[in-house]
């Protein structure tokens, strides 16, 4: 079963030009301007009886019916400029268009996306071909024996290439560009294709987001390339290494542009002297994530609670961020107090069942949990979380290399100030790369911790001597008594996830080294605050209507009543906005987050780096 190939794709593509059929060929449309049976072949126009048919058109008015965007002839889809001029050409000198012209006429093809499976050897019928793009296909391997020898793109973008074996073997001699981007090149057994004796006049590589590794390896065959004056190599693995810009500056001395960045003198001077000191390149990737202000987070405790609340249990909040990221390398430096409080104290991820999430204004979910203020009910568990699947800040089971990472617990603030940062060593960068591509779970969580007083045998020999003693000296023992403190035992922690978002972090392998993002979990709606809307509307509206029946019994105007009708007037415009301006009173919760791709600056700080 043949597959689906380069050229059986082009006939197909073809036959949206519509080169035989209305507005272009030999038709009842122009037969007065052309002699299709005497003509073969002619260029110019037969001139006839300026009078036309009904169903004559004009060439200008035909050319015009390609070109027009609002025409149902014109090509919705991009062929190039080749395309356009052949259809002009059809309707002007109709008698020249056959398949050898057609073949011969081509010198830049575009086959993208329609499914390409290989480049067959009709492919050597484009005896003009000069640049030949084919991305985004399903292509896996290539024979470059079926690559016109008049060749110089080349373009292979997104598709299932992991040998260059094939397209290495017999390559057009002329090639100046070769795009291998966004295909499955893993092995450095690749890089020994890449040699001068393959590519002689090569100036444009294009190797990004693939899965190469190994620097030194692939520096070392890119620098028999005399010509090569513009190298993507971003999206890579080994692009995530401190050393990847600089020791490819300072080994490829005529390198212009490096991922679309242009080479400048002063980053040569810069680097100068570390391509040869090669022992300082290691695959080895540094990422810093720093986490700072944090506010939004709404108050626990009701500030206009009349209630009198229990002794006992006691109530406590802490607050902390939580992200995954990939296990570390055994040498990432931590923050050690973090690690001691992770010791010391349970984190909420260890009690992921007690999560519990809260309504969200960017999510629109509704709150189906209400915690009751019954002493007794908060020592149950939360009801669970309020959608269905697992909780928001649960790295997947599936995946054991991504851990969950807490920042220090703190309590209730309007505004938190936190100061968090974290160095990650990773030397599998392939990994590093894929969870790159799929972004970074941030959370914020509350925890709630009750204390109960601990029963101990000291209170209860306590207890058995205040019974026992004389009742006239009670008062006076009372009084000189003085109230020791009480011994206090904890329960578990129960958590609630107040936000979760994925921040996309592909921005990190398309060059750029640091990311800063506001993650903004929108505003949250506690009970309090959805209680507190309707009820304060409804209050107004029942003052309002006491104030105009008082106004229409009565009729008077006094000042007092004068000041409570523009009172009222005002609250009554502002009615319909009265919910949006208090809930814009509340800010949102959000996270700033600040994550840092280490990359050398100078060769002076690749050798200090290498020192400590």
């Amino acid at each position: 079963m043949n597959k689906y190939s380069v050229y059986t794709a082009f006939q197909e593509q073809l036959q949206t030009l519509c080169l035989k059929e209305f507005p272009c060929g030999f038709g009842s449309w122009n037969k007065t301007h052309f002699d299709s049976g005497t003509c073969s072949g002619s260029t110019v126009p037969l001139l006839e009886d300026p009078a036309l048919g009904a169903e004559e058109e004009e060439p200008a008015s035909l050319i015009e019916y390609l070109s027009s965007v609002h025409s149902p002839w014109h090509l919705s889809e991009s062929w190039g400029p080749a395309a356009d001029q052949l259809r002009e050409l059809a309707v002007r000198s109709p008698a020249l268009i056959d398949m050898a012209f057609i073949l011969s006429y081509f010198r830049s093809l575009r086959i993208v996306d329609k499914g390409v499976l290989e480049i067959g050897e009709d492919l050597l019928k484009f005896v003009n071909l000069d640049e030949l793009i084919l991305s985004a296909n399903y292509i896996t391997e290539i024979n470059s024996t079926h690559l016109p020898r008049t060749l110089k793109v080349l373009e292979l973008c997104a598709n299932e290439i992991s040998s260059m074996k094939g397209i290495s073997c017999s390559p057009p001699a002329g090639l100046t560009h070769l795009g291998l981007g966004y295909n499955k090149l893993s092995s450095p057994s690749e890089y020994k294709y890449l040699e001068a004796s393959f590519w002689p006049v090569l100036l444009s590589l294009d190797l990004s987001f693939n899965n190469l590794v190994d620097l030194p390896d692939l520096v070392c065959k890119l620098s028999s390339l005399s010509r090569l004056r513009t190298l993507v190599l971003m999206g890579n693995p080994l692009a995530l290494t401190p050393s990847y810009r600089g020791f490819l500056v300072d080994s490829l001395p005529k390198l212009a542009l490096l991922d679309d960045v242009r080479v400048l003198p002063d980053e040569r001077h810069h680097f100068k002297g570390l391509a040869k000191r090669k022992e300082l390149i290691v695959d080895e990737a540094k990422v810093i994530v720093s986490i700072g202000t944090v506010q939004g987070i709404p108050n626990p405790v009701n500030p206009v609670e009349t209630e009198t609340p229990p002794e006992y249990p006691i109530v406590s909040y802490s607050y902390h961020v939580t992200y995954e990221f990939l296990n570390d390398h055994p040498l990432s430096t931590t923050d050690e107090e973090t690690a001691d409080q992770a010791k010391k104290t349970p984190t909420c991820c260890d009690f992921e069942r007690t999560n519990n999430s809260v309504q969200s204004s960017q999510q629109h979910q509704e709150s189906t949990h209400e915690e009751s203020r019954n002493p007794s009910a908060d020592t149950a568990p939360p009801a669970g979380n309020m959608t269905p699947g697992p909780p928001q800040n649960k790295v997947p089971e599936d995946d054991s290399s991504v851990l969950l990472h807490c920042t220090p617990k703190v309590p209730w603030a309007g505004q938190i100030e936190s100061e968090y940062r974290k160095v990650h060593l990773q030397r599998d960068l392939r990994s590093l790369k894929q969870f790159l591509l799929r972004g970074m779970q941030v959370s914020v969580v509350e925890q709630k911790v009750l204390s109960w007083p601990a029963i101990t045998t000291e209170s209860v020999s306590a207890k058995a001597d205040i019974k026992g003693g004389a009742k006239a000296d009670k008062g006076k023992e009372k009084g000189k008594k003085k109230k020791e403190p009480v011994a206090l035992r904890h329960d578990a922690p129960i958590c609630r996830t107040l936000g979760s978002l994925r921040v996309k972090l592909e921005s990190l392998l398309l060059g750029e080294n640091h990311l800063e993002s506001l993650c903004d979990f929108g505003v949250l709606i506690t009970e309090q605050a959805a209680k507190a809307l309707p009820g304060k509307e409804a209050k107004k509206g029942k003052d309002d209507k006491k104030k105009e029946e008082k106004k229409g019994k009565t009729g008077r105007d006094s000042v007092a009543s004068q000041k409570t009708t523009t009172s009222t007037k005002g609250k009554g415009k502002a009615k319909p906005d009265s919910e949006p301006e208090i809930v814009a009173t509340i800010k949102p919760l959000s996270v700033e987050l600040k994550i840092q791709l280490y990359q050398w600056l100078t060769a002076i700080e690749a050798l200090n780096a290498a020192t400590t």
